[in-house]
């Protein structure tokens, strides 16, 4: 669980014979999160997975080892990697595979949709609170989102992994930079660069502060593909 060596190679063996034995690779620094790997599966850190898709062991501390496929115990702080989206934690898993409750850290658990591919449109459904918007690490990915009591939306372009996402409502040419959402069902403020919320009127220019205001009715939810 701990090596007090950085970047020394620590073979671990579980009990019984349905456990794989695996080595650790390098350490960044004595008790941190130690990187792992699976055989035949890329290395990967017990708090970033940086290969997705695959069902690897992780074990996050004070928490028992799992496999992504099948998380036994939901509700712990699981590291999960949808295929073609960044890493993030999990509050509850509600079904292995399928929909899951997903949580940013320090934002609030929002729902989304079933992941099908790498790089598929991810759909956030209506009904959950949402506070925070995710990263995604592949530039350029198109990403639909719905906030509850705000319009659907579409990423228009990501410029750089895990910086702030642009995004474009429809039918509006006004592209910005989204930084928090400061409630799921009222008038969404969003400012770009800082993590302040406050309320404004009226969208601005690409850097400026944005509003973004629910239609009425909220048309029904949308996937896009």
């Amino acid at each position: 669980a701990t090596v007090s060596t950085p970047g020394t190679a620590v073979v671990h063996t579980a009990p019984g014979p349905a456990i794989t034995t695996y080595r650790t690779a390098t350490l960044t620094a004595p008790g941190s999160a130690v990187v792992q790997q699976v055989p035949g599966v890329t290395t990967y850190r017990t708090a970033t997975v940086t290969s997705p898709g695959g069902a690897v062991v992780q074990q996050v501390p004070g928490v028992t080892t799992y496999r992504t496929s099948t998380v036994t115990a939901p509700g712990g702080a699981v590291v999960q990697q949808v295929p073609g989206i960044t890493t993030y934690r999990t509050a509850t898993v509600t079904t292995p595979g399928r929909a899951v409750v997903q949580q940013v850290p320090g934002v609030t658990t929002y729902r989304t949709s079933t992941v099908t591919a790498p790089g598929a449109a991810v759909v956030q459904q209506p009904g959950v609170a949402v506070t925070g918007v995710r990263t995604y690490t592949v530039p350029g990915s198109a990403v639909v989102q719905q906030i509850p009591g705000v319009t659907t939306y579409r990423t228009g372009t990501i410029t750089t992994p895990g910086s702030a996402i642009v995004q474009q409502v429809p039918g509006a040419v006004t592209t910005y930079k989204t930084a928090t959402i400061s409630a799921p069902t009222a008038t969404v403020v969003q400012r770009p660069g800082t993590v302040t919320t406050y309320r404004t009127a009226t969208i601005s220019a690409p850097s400026a502060t944005v509003v973004q205001r629910p239609p009425s009715p909220l048309p029904a939810p949308q996937s896009y593909t």
